[in-house]
């Protein structure tokens, strides 16, 4: 069996599945689209040394890439896709979301973003296409668009209310078919009628048999190497020896990680020890707004290796991110470090695999304030790793067959 991955670039997120993969099928062959990421993605990991072979896009490779036994498309290459469709060879698009924040569903306003979506809803029809969306927020555009497009005209203003089992592969139902299996409780229910998704109890994985369009799609994400998770606790305290909860967040500082909430955050509560490390367009607002508050300490770019063992001096990792956090592998760095972490319900990978009760509202500071006073329960990162990937996508690719 021979594998092709189309993506822009050799990601240290893809490459976990990717080399897990590897040593399941005969040939798996990773085009890239681009010739060089810039220098901080360079410097964090991204065109990495891979035990797999990667070489970049090109006129003399598009024949592998449309010949192939499978393909992974990250690329959006509705030729590619379409062709193979329509000639039966397994073919999977693997996609962030493509309705975030602020233009969401105006997009289609666009004449070849609508032909580009409905060239997309088409290759539903086909028997060898699926859909691996890239967390549930995600999934929730794909199948909006899809209901759209076959007529369901409420879809423009609103999105499909959805229950999922939280692992890779993991199956799309909609909401309203848990509900009413009484397997839920009212404060989940609440919470998913308010946010729009909500987990399958893992003891009920398996239940659930998806139809229509959502069964299309199988869950997807991100994945990361593995940690020190073996020195995980069983809740944070937020009542520490100095009285401090010493908090981290790391990243890029750009708008809609909304970092200025951590900032807003320790200003109301002294009892907060925030640690803050990147670079970004959004340093200097941020430097600003932190230069009364002395519980807010601004660092340089740190490393990934370096954030890794900078999170056990810390108890807790806050993500603070809007809708437009595609995933937000940190998370799952976190949680496979064993480290506590609260996030918020609108970025991909802490509504994908964190419980109701690490998330908070991007935006609202109290709740994170009051969540993070509170002792919170550590989550284990569980499925969310390549290993469990690699087989989850066989198996796919055997049912799907």
């Amino acid at each position: 069996m021979k594998v092709v991955i189309r993506s822009e670039c050799v990601s240290p997120h893809l490459n976990p599945f990717l080399s897990k993969l590897n040593k399941l099928v005969d040939e798996l062959i990773f085009v890239y689209s681009t010739t060089e990421q810039g220098t901080c993605r360079r410097v964090v990991g991204w065109n990495m040394e891979t035990d797999f072979a990667a070489i970049h896009d090109q006129a003399d490779v598009r024949e592998m890439s449309e010949e192939s036994d499978i393909l992974i498309e990250m690329l959006r290459e509705m030729d590619i896709l379409e062709k193979r469709a329509k000639a039966g060879l397994r073919t999977f698009y693997c996609g962030e979301r493509w309705f975030k924040p602020r233009a969401g569903m105006l997009r289609l306003l666009s004449p070849s973003y609508f032909m580009m979506a409905r060239r997309f809803v088409s290759l539903l029809s086909y028997k060898a296409f699926s859909v691996l969306p890239m967390g549930i927020h995600a999934a929730r555009d794909f199948i909006r668009l899809a209901l759209l497009f076959n007529g369901n005209l409420k879809m423009l203003f609103t999105r499909p209310k959805v229950a999922f089992e939280s692992r890779p592969g993991g199956v799309i139902v909609p909401l309203k078919d848990v509900v009413s299996s009484g397997l839920l409780s009212p404060k989940e229910i609440s919470f998913a009628r308010r946010n729009g998704y909500i987990q399958i109890p893992e003891a009920c994985w398996g239940k659930f048999r998806p139809s229509g369009v959502y069964s299309k799609m199988r869950l997807w994400g991100y994945f990361v190497e593995s940690g020190k998770a073996s020195h995980i606790k069983n809740e944070s305290s937020a009542a520490l020896s100095d009285g401090q909860i010493r908090v981290l967040w790391a990243g890029r500082m750009l708008w809609w990680k909304r970092t200025i909430d951590l900032i807003k955050a320790a200003r109301y509560s002294k009892r907060l020890k925030v640690d803050i490390y990147g670079q970004g367009p959004c340093l200097a607002r941020l430097e600003r707004a932190c230069k009364d508050v002395p519980n807010v300490s601004m660092h340089g770019y740190i490393r990934n290796d370096q954030l890794r063992e900078e999170m056990h001096k810390h108890d807790i990792y806050v993500l603070p991110s809007n809708a437009y956090e595609g995933w937000g592998a940190v998370v799952s760095e976190a949680l496979s470090e064993g480290v506590t972490i609260l996030a918020t319900a609108e970025a991909g990978a802490s509504a994908t695999i964190l419980p109701i009760d690490n998330l908070f509202n991007a935006g609202d500071v109290a709740e994170l304030c009051k969540k993070i006073s509170m002792p919170i329960k550590h989550h284990v990162l569980g499925p969310w790793n390549g290993d469990y990937a690699a087989k989850a996508f066989m198996d796919i690719v055997k049912e799907t067959a």
